[in-house]
């Protein structure tokens, strides 16, 4: 897997998706509920929720979880 998403990066392919940034975001959204109702730290899902949602914002949406990477950029 990591390879492969080295090559997405790599290449600039984002399109086709195997696993999405919306789908990794409604995950993350996930965690970071269940994280306040149990009341334990919640850093890791608050970051990755930001991420996720400035790729949204960014249309990157329905691309390749990878193309997290244009937002880190």
């Amino acid at each position: 897997m990591r390879a492969a998403m080295g090559e997405i990066i790599r290449a600039g392919a984002y399109e086709n998706p195997q696993n999405s940034v919306k789908t990794c975001r409604g995950t993350a959204d996930l965690w970071l509920k269940q994280a306040l109702e149990a009341g334990i730290n919640n850093e890791f899902p608050t970051f990755a929720m930001g991420l996720f949602n400035k790729a949204k914002a960014a249309g990157y949406e329905n691309e390749e979880l990878a193309a997290v990477m244009k937002v880190l950029r």
